[in-house]
């Protein structure tokens, strides 16, 4: 009985351990983002995009074959909420709010998708391989 006690004891500190690393305030907004962006890549590697965001968007064409939710976590000292999702074309992410380091952080296959800055939209339209 103890040691089941321990066990469960330790498996509660290892989850808590865990979700304070995605919510730790001493990483900043743009490094939790990123490291966020790297997970969900892991988890969606063969997606034609992957993007973490913080902000306002839409998704144009969210059928379940082109768009899926990754994860959600709260990232910096402010523990904004991110997003991160995977996009296949034909689909089309447009931010509504700051496109900068702090807010998005995005992965795509370029031969696919493309990354305006300026408008602040990820267009993947490349054709089914």
């Amino acid at each position: 009985m103890l040691m089941l006690k321990l066990a469960t004891a330790l498996a509660l500190t290892g989850a808590a351990s865990a979700a304070t690393a995605v919510t730790s305030h001493s990483v900043t907004r743009a490094q939790c983002i990123s490291s966020s962006l790297d997970q969900a890549r892991a988890r969606a590697s063969q997606a034609d995009a992957v993007i973490c965001y913080h902000g306002g968007y839409e998704i144009l064409n969210k059928d379940p074959n082109t768009f899926g939710s990754l994860s959600k976590v709260k990232c910096g000292e402010e523990q904004v909420d991110v997003e991160c999702f995977w996009m296949d074309d034909p689909a089309i992410f447009n931010a509504y709010d700051d496109g900068g380091p702090e807010n998005i952080a995005y992965s795509l296959d370029t031969k696919k998708c493309t990354w305006d800055k300026f408008w602040r939209s990820l267009n993947c339209q490349g054709g089914s391989n």
